[in-house]
């Protein structure tokens, strides 16, 4: 095939107006879209950015309830015959629960079960223990009755042995 030179030019004229063409194309198809995701990219973070805020934001305003609930607890006595204290201490238990019942939906909220569900507890645990250490004084005491009861009747039958 022996081409004139009129024609190389035009096959390299074509040759050359595809290969440009092909690489716009392509360039085109892969900028475009790359610019797209990243803008979508640009709208999920700032998306992202408002719903961690909101979350810390919310998180902040519970973190003065727990610590309030917490020192109650932990003053909590069960000798001090006072409603009152329990009544707020499970008050403020259900609405650290309520909170939770709200925001649910995002699981980063899950923090609040599980404060409320410590807490219960702790409290729970704080009653059965003042109740306990009634009945442990009162066992003490009776044994203490019993001893002095079993004193008095060894000497009553000392006494008595002796007449």
């Amino acid at each position: 095939m022996n081409l004139t030179n009129k024609e190389r030019g035009e096959q390299f004229i074509l040759l050359t107006s595809v290969y440009v063409t092909t690489i716009t194309l392509l360039g085109l198809a892969l900028f475009y879209r790359t610019q797209r995701e990243s803008y979508n990219g640009k709208e999920q973070y700032s998306k992202l950015l408002v719903a961690e805020n909101a979350f810390e934001k919310s998180i902040a305003e519970e973190i003065p309830k727990v610590d309030s609930l917490s020192a109650q607890i932990i003053r909590y006595s069960g000798n001090v015959n006072a409603a009152f204290l329990e009544d707020d201490i499970k008050y403020g238990l259900n609405e650290i629960s309520s909170d939770y019942q709200r925001l649910k939906n995002d699981r980063r909220y899950i923090v609040l079960y599980h404060v409320h569900a410590l807490y219960n507890t702790l409290f729970i645990n704080r009653r059965e223990l003042e109740g306990n250490m009634k009945d442990i004084d009162g066992l003490n005491q009776s044994w203490d009755d019993c001893k002095h009861s079993t004193r008095q009747l060894r000497e009553s039958l000392s006494r008595e042995s002796l007449k």
